[in-house]
């Protein structure tokens, strides 16, 4: 057996190795989603995410609208603050070019 042979070999061996750890972990390669997170009825919807470490982000659809408040986990006192308003129908209507942020941006800190 030669140098090139032996070398394909020990790849071959590498990648059987390595295709069978991610066959045997596939399942904790993406997270799975929760409902739990979320509460859906006919005209509403929340949803909980945590955006950032110590902070919590909660999606509103109301009406057409997508709201995004955040909810800072760190201090005495916790805050809710209106990150974004979205209007989906203009949004998926295709007659916002701008991306349909209306409620501005994250406030400085």
């Amino acid at each position: 057996m030669n140098r090139i042979q032996l070398a394909c070999f020990a790849l071959l061996a590498s990648a059987l190795v390595l295709a069978g750890l991610l066959v045997s972990n596939g399942r904790q390669v993406l997270p799975e989603a929760q409902a739990a997170l979320v509460i859906a009825e006919p005209g509403f919807s929340f949803m909980t995410a945590e955006t950032r470490r110590d902070e919590e982000a909660l999606f509103v659809i109301v009406n057409d609208k997508l709201m995004i408040y955040t909810t800072s986990l760190t201090g005495a006192r916790g805050r809710v603050e209106l990150v974004s308003a979205t209007d989906l129908s203009r949004l998926f209507s295709g007659t916002d070019a701008g991306g349909g942020a209306t409620g501005g941006g994250r406030a400085p800190r």
